[in-house]
């Protein structure tokens, strides 16, 4: 007949076992939902930024403000974020005119991600990257 005690032991022992593999899989979770709300918003940024220049207006002469509108909603969007830093933050935004007059934009957002532990097979760093396009009625 097993005593309180030994179960107790036993109890200790399971513990001392299977406790790294969950606070490692705490960690992998924890790393993974980070990467996704940063996927996620840089996702974002960059359609509300195609949404915007496509609604804009823009001339030779407004280009300058056009592309710092697109910038500013990009960065709005990308605030979101509890550890945002706008000096890493990369926005491309261009308008080709077609032939009907109306326009398309295509910003492409750019924005690293740095994992909490080194995975083996994981990058730490990399940059994520989103791409989005939008049809404007404007030349």
């Amino acid at each position: 007949m097993t005593s309180m005690k030994d179960r107790r032991g036993a109890s200790a022992v399971e513990l001392a076992l299977i406790l790294p593999f969950l606070v490692l899989f705490m960690l992998g979770a924890t790393d993974y939902g980070r990467f996704a709300r940063v996927d996620i918003s840089v996702e974002a940024a960059a359609g509300a930024g195609a949404r915007k220049g496509a609604d804009t207006p823009v001339t030779d002469e407004t280009l300058d403000r056009w592309e710092s509108a697109v910038r500013q909603v990009v960065v709005e969007e990308m605030r979101g974020l509890s550890d945002y830093v706008d000096e890493q933050l990369k926005v491309t935004a261009t308008r080709t005119t077609q032939s009907d007059g109306n326009s398309t934009v295509k910003v492409i957002v750019k924005y690293p991600f740095s994992t909490m532990l080194k995975w083996p097979g994981i990058p730490k760093e990399t940059t994520l990257t989103a791409t989005a396009t939008a049809k404007g009625l404007h030349p």
